[in-house]
């Protein structure tokens, strides 16, 4: 369990590869031998800026995203707050995977100069290795399966305009946690926020 605040706990299991996924997250099986991963690049493209990576992967392999050099620092609850990003290089790191083949074509990509794998055949571990062109460049990425089990990882860039974008506002505070008390302890910060959001 790791406890979140006073009022909460979440629960984890604690991976054979270092790793902490959350227990609703986690279908359990019976336990079989899953054998080597191999991972190996079908196709690589730039759209928009954004580079896009499909790799064939022998089954859902549990892998770890870094930035380095990157420094965090514990605040509100964890620590992975940051006062600015710092690193120029992006890595995955893929358990249990013992080969990974095929290069990955980034001309043209706004975002990432390189790409390149580091296989640890020993330790089974298969790193994709993406050096940044510009810290200020990176625009997160994601990870998912397409309709073949294909692993599709897309590397996004900074957009160069508003066009298009989802702006979220965040109320703050509510439910069991209404803020702070003001005008006689008949107002609460989480009455005022969500009138200003919706204003």
């Amino acid at each position: 369990g790791y406890n979140v605040d006073e009022d909460e706990t979440e629960y984890y299991y604690n991976l054979q590869s270092g790793r902490k996924i959350k227990r609703e997250a986690v279908e359990l099986t019976e336990k079989r031998d899953m054998g080597d991963n191999r991972l190996s690049v079908l196709s690589s493209s730039v759209q928009n800026g954004k580079l896009k990576i499909t790799l064939s992967t022998a089954w859902k392999v549990p892998y770890d995203l870094n930035y380095t050099p990157q420094e965090y620092y514990h605040g509100y609850r964890k620590n992975y707050n940051v006062t600015s990003f710092t690193a120029s290089v992006i890595e995955f790191t893929f358990h249990y995977t013992a080969s990974a083949s095929g290069t990955i074509d980034t001309g043209g990509c706004d975002v990432v100069s390189s790409a390149y794998w580091n296989v640890d055949a020993v330790n089974k571990k298969a790193k994709l290795i993406l050096p940044l062109k510009a810290q200020g460049g990176y625009y997160g990425s994601s990870v998912e399966y397409d309709a073949n089990g294909n692993m599709v990882i897309t590397v996004n860039r900074k957009p160069k305009g508003a066009s298009g974008a989802v702006v979220v506002l965040d109320a703050g505070h509510g439910g069991s946690d209404p803020g702070a008390a003001g005008l006689n302890n008949q107002v609460r910060e989480s009455d005022v926020n969500l009138l200003v959001t919706y204003a």
